[in-house]
């Protein structure tokens, strides 16, 4: 099954997450819409699963899918201040776990926290206790510093595509994207697969890694004598273009 064209599936989830077929999927899939670093946590259907396993399926081409959608603030009423990936690669809660433990609204959005007034951006805390402790200090004043020149304006929350210079998801780019580094060999991890058996797994990637025990594999190991082959042998031809290439 075509793995980008898969992956729409995501944008459209990030893209549209108030639409009436979006509430479906997350109320049948058990998807936490406030963590839209997750698609689904279970699922009863096979063609879900399929949907949800993307991303593994795309780091075995050294392809973070997740990584190829970023957060576009605009209101910050979309996004959660906490939850989401918004000013860096990881989420605030995972970021400054000691700070969030603090948070009296975890699922508060950005626009909640933001205060502007006289020309001068303030942050607006809920905590279940004003932060004391020393490492505590220390993630605020880190997540402040992140903080620093954030701007909202009334215009919607959005996400990017990242893939190309382009602003909306595009099926074709993460292919082109997939397929640069699937030509690369060096570059891919061996994609092991649990409904395969573990025999056929094995054979298959001694076989990405030209390991199996071929007539040309072992002459070139030594292991055979190239003296030993004759015109009429399997493999001669190919012999031959190895030693015209030393």
């Amino acid at each position: 099954m075509n793995l980008s064209l898969l992956a729409k599936w995501w944008w459209r989830l990030k893209t549209d997450p108030d639409a009436l077929w979006c509430n479906v999927v997350s109320s049948i899939h058990k998807w936490e819409r406030h963590d839209s670093s997750k698609m689904a946590r279970s699922s009863y259907s096979e063609n879900w699963k399929e949907i949800t396993k993307i991303e593994v399926d795309f780091k075995s081409f050294n392809v973070e899918l997740h990584a190829l959608f970023s957060r576009r603030i605009r209101s910050g009423s979309k996004c959660h201040f906490w939850l989401d990936k918004w000013r860096c690669n990881q989420p605030f809660k995972e970021l400054f776990p000691n700070i969030f433990a603090l948070e009296n609204a975890k699922f508060c959005v950005v626009s909640d926290r933001y205060l502007l007034a006289e020309n001068r951006v303030t942050w607006r805390w809920d905590w279940l206790k004003e932060p004391r402790k020393p490492v505590e200090m220390q993630q605020l004043s880190a997540m402040l510093c992140l903080l620093a020149n954030t701007s909202l304006n009334e215009a919607n929350d959005s996400w990017k595509w990242k893939g190309e210079k382009l602003n909306n998801f595009n099926v074709e780019s993460l292919r082109n994207l997939a397929s640069s580094v699937f030509s690369n060999p060096k570059a891919m991890h061996f994609p092991w697969l649990n409904w395969v058996p573990f025999k056929i797994n094995t054979i298959c990637w001694k076989h990405w890694q030209d390991k199996i025990p071929t007539t040309i594999n072992l002459i070139k190991k030594g292991d055979l004598m190239s003296s030993s082959l004759t015109p009429t042998s399997p493999n001669y031809d190919d012999l031959q273009m190895i030693n015209n290439d030393k």
